[in-house]
């Protein structure tokens, strides 16, 4: 008989390993817990979450919910909204002291 830790199944979780012993007519699989918790790394009692600081209330924020001309979005055109809003991007975060990353088809 082979231990469940020279499976293949090594890399999956406990619940996986324990579907596969029962789905064997063979028993050829011995699986204890404590065998998957010690390959898997998993420790034996909870550990406590780690308390994570918000990082407005480290620094504040600077942030803007308009463009550098005043428009009414319904008034212009595409190509006029897309040039605005690159050459807002210039002007708050120049390309000197910032990384500019496009995605979305740009």
């Amino acid at each position: 008989m082979r231990s469940c830790l020279e499976s293949q199944e090594t890399n999956t979780y406990m619940e996986n390993i324990k579907r596969q012993a029962k789905k064997s007519k063979n028993a050829e699989w011995i699986c204890t817990e404590s065998d998957i918790k010690t390959k898997l790394e998993i420790k034996s009692k909870p550990q406590p979450l780690h308390q994570w600081l918000n990082p407005v209330d480290i620094e504040q924020v600077e942030h803007h919910l308009h463009l550098e001309q005043n428009i009414t979005k319904g008034e212009t055109e595409t190509e006029t909204l897309r040039h605005i809003a690159l050459e807002t991007m210039k002007t708050r975060y120049p390309q000197d002291k910032w990384l500019h990353i496009f995605t979305g088809g740009s």
